[in-house]
């Protein structure tokens, strides 16, 4: 797992990730992702936020790929999909 983040000035910053996982062999091990015995998953995260006086919008944008995941396990309606784009908005206050 590496994550930086970065400010680009008072009100905006932008922060990015890497994170890859992988799981055992065994059935045992294999579901504590919930994509399979010797499963394993590379995401990348790019997030630009701004602030203004405690308050903050960001946009997480982030992709996912799974490899040696079991069929049924992996993304979309029928899990059989290798790769998966996710996005979402926040917006909150910071204390």
């Amino acid at each position: 797992m590496l994550h930086v983040n970065y400010d680009i000035s008072k009100h905006w910053s932008v922060a990015s990730g890497i994170d890859y996982t992988t799981s055992g062999d065994s059935v045992v091990s294999g579901y504590y992702q919930c994509y399979g015995p010797g499963a394993s998953a590379l995401g990348v995260t790019v997030t630009p936020t701004y602030t203004n006086h405690g308050w903050f919008i960001r946009n997480e944008l982030s992709y996912v790929r799974l490899q040696n995941f079991t069929l049924g396990h992996g993304f979309g309606s029928n899990g059989l999909a290798p790769d998966q784009i996710r996005d979402i908005i926040e917006s909150g206050f910071w204390f």
